[in-house]
């Protein structure tokens, strides 16, 4: 699944509608819209709070081998823990690139 549908899946679950999760997370539903549509990539800060919002893991939304049942590898397993440890949405960049060029 790509980022946009898991983020569609994950609002549907919660059923709350495009407009909820836009005020939930400081968006516009049309921001939204463009998201679940695949037409728009978030930054990694608005990521974060997307899945804080749908109460998944950001790995979840971020990895497209990762499905709802959770089946998670040790490395988006560190991901979440570093995003609850509070690293900075920097540093997960830089820790993201490293790790996806080796």
């Amino acid at each position: 699944m790509k980022f946009g549908d898991k983020v569609k899946h994950a609002r549907e679950l919660l059923q709350i509608s495009q407009e909820e999760l836009a005020t939930k997370v400081g968006a516009t539903q049309s921001y939204i819209t463009h998201i679940e549509n695949n037409r728009r990539t978030p930054k990694i800060e608005k990521v974060v709070i997307l899945a804080r919002a749908l109460n998944v893991p950001p790995s979840y939304l971020l990895d497209d081998a990762v499905d709802a049942s959770n089946n998670r590898s040790a490395y988006n397993q560190a991901i979440d823990e570093a995003i609850a440890a509070g690293i900075s949405p920097e540093k997960l960049k830089l820790i993201i690139r490293s790790v996806k060029r080796n």
